[in-house]
């Protein structure tokens, strides 16, 4: 049977075959809202923050960790002795992708978008561009359609957008990955309620938080000027360039984080996942949170609350097994 199919940018197919013809329409829609590439918010002495690290679509770990913290829709854990609302969720970027459960998990983010944050990994953005970009296998292509950012229109490293995520990108559709870029940004600023700890003499602490997935170097607080590449990819930075950053290591790089490790005590505090290979980094300008939960390890999250005029963290681990 010989057929033509003739696609519109609004799916529209007209289908034409031998001894009849008919019009379907396809409600598969492309376009997605743009996304924020920063968001700020304020943190009240009466709330407890809770960033989570690399999820990956491991939802029962996932789940284990918000009864562990009391996140809502689950009862306080009786050992942690806090007497307060559900706290204030913030997962670091790759919470869906490679896990069994991606679905899952949105569906506990869009169910509480009032107390859980979240900013967008490598694997969100491979996902959001596999669905922009669903003729994968198309031979010689040299035009993608870029995920769009309040700052920039960013295509990623196109090879590590696997089938994998073209998979997970129709298995969730349109909605759910519009829920998505609606939602989440690719980075988020939190600033904590002013304490009285500041050392005597000293200037005060920058009681900033700021959450991304892979990085930010000093010279990008204001977010805005931060490249999605930096928030989203970042291992390395070349220490002759920061304009120079890569997932891999790269001539004259050294890992990000170092370049905070000089900068004095009133700095503010970066909380970043995407990094399982080194791991639990806990320094004191920079929190590294990926525990490798898909590979077997753990699920890691740091947790900020106000006591005594300070706030004050703890972690809490949930072990995984590996799908």
């Amino acid at each position: 049977m010989k057929r033509a199919i003739l696609t519109t940018s609004l799916s529209l197919l007209l289908v034409v075959s031998l001894g009849y013809s008919y019009v379907s329409w396809v409600l598969t829609a492309r376009d997605l809202p743009r996304i924020a590439t920063a968001r700020s918010v304020e943190a009240r002495e009466s709330q407890r923050w809770v960033f989570v690290g690399d999820v990956h679509g491991m939802y029962d770990e996932f789940e284990q960790l918000l009864r562990q913290v009391g996140a809502a829709g689950f009862e306080v854990d009786a050992t942690l002795n806090v007497a307060s609302p559900p706290p204030q969720v913030v997962l670091l970027g790759d919470f869906i992708s490679k896990g069994p459960h991606s679905a899952k998990v949105l569906e506990y983010l869009f169910a509480h978008l009032d107390s859980t944050h979240c900013v967008l990994g490598n694997h969100e953005v491979n996902v959001l561009f596999a669905w922009l970009n669903a003729h994968e296998s198309r031979p010689g292509r040299r035009h993608y359609n870029p995920v769009a950012f309040s700052t920039e229109d960013y295509v990623p490293p196109v090879e590590d957008v696997n089938a994998h995520h073209h998979r997970l990108a129709r298995q969730l559709g349109h909605r759910a990955l519009s829920q998505l870029a609606a939602h989440c940004s690719a980075s988020l600023r939190v600033q904590l309620a002013p304490g009285d700890d500041a050392p005597e003499g000293k200037a005060p602490r920058d009681s900033a938080l700021y959450g991304v997935h892979a990085g930010l170097l000093p010279e990008h607080l204001d977010l805005e000027s931060a490249p999605l590449k930096e928030l989203t990819n970042m291992k390395y930075v070349d220490k002759r360039d920061h304009s120079h950053t890569s997932k891999t290591p790269i001539k004259h790089g050294v890992p990000w984080y170092k370049l905070w490790d000089a900068l004095p005590a009133s700095a503010p505090t970066v909380l970043y996942g995407h990094d399982a290979k080194t791991g639990h980094n806990i320094r004191r300008h920079t929190k590294g949170l990926d525990t490798g939960c898909f590979a077997g390890d753990r699920l890691t999250a740091l947790e900020y609350y106000f006591h005594k005029g300070r706030w004050r963290t703890r972690e809490h681990h949930v072990l995984c097994r590996a799908p």
